[in-house]
């Protein structure tokens, strides 16, 4: 169970996301929109019946089926992981809250509450003979953050886990021979 212990993360997640949602659906309208910080930031009440950005990617069973295989997935990587660095549990766990803080909307409602709508920036691509021109982010929750900040972790983690692991790959074989008593070049 000790490997399971950074599910707290995952808790976190759910609870942060469920509790906020709840919390819009009671004091909003959905539809209606209140600006927190002028234009850059606004809590926007919508209801997303497609994946993430409101992409159509395939029914409400799609989804649901898409996000149980990825957080069974997710805690067979925890559990059977014996690594020790944290940020890449942390990531794991925080992309697993997230995902379930969205299947308890799809469960619950048959659709997501998102209701975070900031203007980052602007965004126009031209490429090909696809126009792609975005005023402002896509809105989202709670849980849809926890999955962006999770994989934020993961490519860290991993666009540094050659340099450390060339480092802590030595130090422990090192350790390992030391202990056995065997020498190491």
């Amino acid at each position: 169970m000790r490997r399971l212990r950074i599910l707290w993360i995952t808790l976190v997640a759910v609870v942060a996301d469920q509790a906020s949602k709840i919390v819009v659906a009671h004091r909003m309208v959905l539809g209606s929109t209140v600006c927190v910080l002028g234009d850059f930031l606004r809590l926007a009440y919508i209801r997303n019946p497609k994946a993430a950005f409101s992409i159509a990617l395939g029914s409400r069973a799609f989804h649901m089926t898409a996000a149980s295989v990825a957080m069974a997935l997710i805690l067979a990587v925890l559990w059977r992981s014996q690594t020790q660095r944290r940020l890449l549990r942390a990531g794991l766990a925080l992309i697993l809250g997230g995902a379930i803080g969205n299947l308890i909307d799809r469960i619950r409602l048959g659709e997501v509450i998102d209701f975070i709508d900031v203007d980052f920036f602007n965004i126009h691509l031209h490429w090909g003979g696809v126009h792609l021109t975005m005023n402002r982010w896509p809105v989202f929750n709670v849980a849809d953050a926890a999955v962006t900040v999770g994989v934020v972790l993961l490519v860290a983690v991993y666009a540094f886990a050659k340099e450390a692991g060339e480092v802590h790959g030595r130090a422990d074989s090192v350790d390992s021979a030391r202990a056995k008593g065997t020498q190491t070049p």
